[in-house]
């Protein structure tokens, strides 16, 4: 049996729902204030487990709708650029504490959609209603960007994007660039550096 994960106070309402969908035959084994344990029962969706910053919860659910955002065909999956493993790394590291709570929440504003469109929380549906759900959430939150919810899914799908297009997965042609981050640089500072390398450059 995995360990209770902990989740943060702005996720918890979500998932106390999720845990009371179907009249409690969820397929959460344990489900109180403050935890959720990933039992599985009757999800329908890959299970993953949790990350450095979201819970099992949050990871699968974010890692089945990166998948459908990027489709499937001849193509790397989301998965296979460990686009949500990568998400995660960085929001565990950077992220504020806005951004933070505002993803956090994405898989709860997924859940409410699905029991509003199809009677069932998300992970209890099959692939094929999963991507019918996200497709009609997709046209949702592009029709209505100042909603909540539909602008977290806005900001979840460019991020997925925009890691999964600069991927070494999704990129044949990859190179990696060596170099380094400087971080907090100045005007002044940067174009010391410009000159520097130049300067390297030329010989």
């Amino acid at each position: 049996m995995n360990d209770p994960v902990e989740i943060p106070p702005s996720s918890r309402r979500g998932f106390l729902g999720l845990c009371l969908a179907g009249g409690g035959s969820f397929g959460l084994a344990a489900c109180g204030p403050g935890e959720v344990v990933c039992e599985i029962g009757n999800w329908a969706l890959p299970v993953k487990p949790a990350g450095v910053f979201f819970d099992c919860l949050q990871m699968s659910v974010m890692s089945d709708a990166a998948n459908l955002i990027v489709g499937e065909g001849e193509w790397p999956t989301a998965d296979d650029a460990q686009v949500v493993t990568y998400l995660d790394q960085i929001f565990g590291e950077w992220a504020g504490p806005d951004l933070k709570m505002r993803m956090s929440r994405l898989p709860e504003h997924l859940d409410n959609f699905a029991v509003q469109q199809q009677g069932r929380a998300y992970v209890q549906l099959d692939q094929e209603m999963r991507s019918e759900t996200l497709s009609r959430y997709d046209a949702a939150a592009f029709a209505d960007r100042k909603d909540e919810a539909n602008a977290t899914y806005i900001e979840f799908k460019s991020l997925v994007l925009k890691i999964y297009n600069t991927s070494a997965e999704a990129n044949r042609d990859f190179v990696l660039v060596p170099g380094e981050y400087i971080g907090n640089l100045s005007a002044s500072e940067h174009l010391e550096l410009v000159r520097a390398k130049a300067l390297d450059f030329a010989g």
